[in-house]
Parts: C-alpha cells; sequence; structure tokens
C-alpha cells in the first residue's frame, strides 16, 4: 500500500515561513517542512507570518499576515488599489529588484527545466520607465450600485470589477479615454452590461496608443448594435482626447469571457491607427496583436538584430 504523504500545515493556522524565491505569477515561494506554499505579495529573502487558505497534496496557499524580515527590494505600490486589482502582480518589489528576479526566472528555467548548466544569463533589458507603458487598454465595465459604475480590472481569480481612475500603467492617453466614457455613461444613464442577467449595454472599453504616432483608438464593446447617444460620446471624444484618429463599436452579443465580439462598426474617423517599430509602421485595428509596449518592443527586435550579426550573406 502506497504511504499517504505527510502534510505539515493546517488550514486557517499561522506559520512563520522564510520565502526562497517567486512563483511564475508572482507570489512567493516558501517552504514548511519541505512542504511547499505560496504567499502571495511575499519576496525573496523575507520571513514572513502566512495564514494557510488552502491545502492540497502536494502544495499550500497563504495570506500573508505580517512581514518579520522584509526584502531590501521591497518598496511601497504605486496604485491605491494595487492588493486588490488583479492587473499587477509586482508593485511591491522595486524595478531593479524585478529585473533581478527575471533573470533569475530565465536562469531557472534552463537549468530546472532544461537541465543546462553553466549558461551565462546576461542582465535583463529594462525601460526607460516602467510606468504608463501599456499602449492597448481592455477595461471590463459594471454596475457599482446607486447609479454608479466600475471600470478598470478584474479582482485576482474572481469577475469583480476593481474601480480605477488613473491605471500606472496605461498610457496617458486610454486613462483619459476611461474618464470621458464614465463621465458619458453616467450622464445619459447607460448601463453597465450585467453578465448574470445578461442586461445592460457597455461590456468593455477598449483603448489603443499609437506611441510613435500619437494616434488613438476607442473601441466600444456592447451586448446590442444600437447604443443611445453614441454622437455625443463621439463629440466628447473628440473634444477632450488629443490625437483622437478612430472611434468603433464592437458589438458581442455572445455569453462568453471572450471580449471582442465578430462584428465591428467604425463609427468616427478610421478603423485602424499606425504605430511604429524602428523602420516599420503598422495599420492596428481593435482585432490586432500589437506588442503592448512599443518601446521594449523595439529594444527587443534590435537586440536579436545585434546578436544575430546579420551580414547579408
Amino acid at each position: 500500500m502506497k504511504e499517504l504523504r505527510h502534510i505539515p500545515v493546517q488550514k486557517g493556522k499561522i506559520y512563520e515561513l522564510s520565502v526562497v524565491r517567486l512563483g511564475t505569477s508572482g507570489e512567493g515561494i516558501a517552504r514548511h517542512e519541505g512542504f511547499t506554499v505560496f504567499v502571495p505579495f511575499a519576496l525573496p529573502g523575507e520571513k514572513v507570518r502566512a495564514k494557510i487558505t488552502l491545502v492540497k497534496k502536494n502544495y499550500a496557499a497563504a495570506e500573508l499576515v505580517e512581514i518579520l524580515e522584509a526584502s531590501p527590494d521591497r518598496v511601497a505600490p504605486k496604485c491605491p488599489v494595487y492588493d486588490r486589482c488583479g492587473g499587477c502582480q509586482l508593485q511591491h518589489l522595486s524595478y531593479e529588484g524585478e529585473l533581478k528576479e527575471k533573470r533569475q526566472q530565465v536562469r531557472d528555467a534552463l537549468e530546472r527545466i532544461g537541465h543546462l548548466q553553466g549558461l551565462d544569463v546576461l542582465p535583463t533589458l529594462g525601460a526607460h520607465t516602467p510606468w504608463h507603458y501599456r499602449n492597448k487598454m481592455q477595461f471590463p465595465v459594471a454596475a457599482a450600485g446607486k447609479g454608479k459604475v466600475a471600470i478598470g480590472c478584474f479582482a485576482a481569480a474572481t469577475h469583480e470589477v476593481i474601480d480605477v481612475t488613473d491605471c500606472a500603467i496605461q498610457k496617458e492617453g486610454n486613462n483619459a479615454i476611461v474618464a470621458v466614457v464614465r463621465q458619458w455613461m453616467k450622464d445619459f444613464k447607460i448601463p453597465a452590461y450585467d453578465e448574470d442577467a445578461r442586461t445592460g449595454i457597455v461590456r468593455h472599453i477598449m483603448g489603443r496608443v499609437g506611441v510613435h504616432t500619437g494616434e488613438i483608438m476607442v473601441c466600444l464593446v456592447t451586448a446590442c448594435d444600437m447604443v443611445p447617444h453614441m454622437k455625443d460620446l463621439v463629440q466628447r471624444l473628440r473634444r477632450d482626447i488629443p490625437g483622437l484618429t478612430s472611434v468603433v463599436q464592437n458589438v458581442n452579443k455572445r455569453h462568453t469571457n471572450v471580449i471582442l465580439g465578430p462584428k465591428t462598426k467604425t463609427v468616427y474617423g478610421k478603423g485602424t491607427i499606425h504605430d511604429s517599430i524602428g523602420p516599420l509602421t503598422f495599420h492596428i485595428s481593435a482585432q490586432s496583436f500589437f506588442q503592448v509596449n512599443s518601446e521594449q518592443a523595439q529594444r527587443l527586435y534590435e537586440t536579436a538584430l545585434d546578436f544575430a550579426d546579420l551580414k547579408g550573406g
């Protein structure tokens, strides 16, 4: 008979743990009597007190209760809703520390998965600034009671929308789009989509910013074809969003977690915006894939070309 493995932690109890490394989702990984415990918001090198919230055969999850010994790389998160929003995982880690951890994750993958030893993993090439870099925004919209709406990111592992008024990783143009649409919905009583009742109109707000061209696209994802006061929204966007090039409506009537539906129509301007990476210019639609960090994408491709050392032969 196979011997049952002893699990040294119990749900609901608090343990003192030493964090040894980061997991793939940014959570701290600790060991208790050789047993793996995942602790979100904990950092490598820290000693913490954590309360067990989930116990499985091979691992447990815990919530951080107290930091007994903090990492020198720990910083105060910039975002006021960081601990609730599922959009970022490492704002409590300095950017320099994040770059070191990313380098270590590559090294671990090569050694533990690839079984390759002695390889030189070069330092991670960081961005000039880790803030306001995302050229694409996809924010869900939900009713928040008393005529208010929540626009932001889902809380981790839920469909609860955490309201965000100024996302620290979005381009400023995308944050401006949210402010305009939020006020328009309030003024004209445009209802947010309720995915349980399958009622309402606005499901998501998408913004796209051409970093090198200044062009901006607004895509309103709706649960129906006809949206009241759409002309008023366009007027407000034209007034308040410098560089507005395109306003499109995407219709998604399906009961699904997929953001975009099959039908997109241009409401104002063109159906695409432009952006460039190096010498190449791209036409970007609402459905297009484009790297969300334009500056780092260009640096990535330039680095690959540099390493390739192409001579034309």
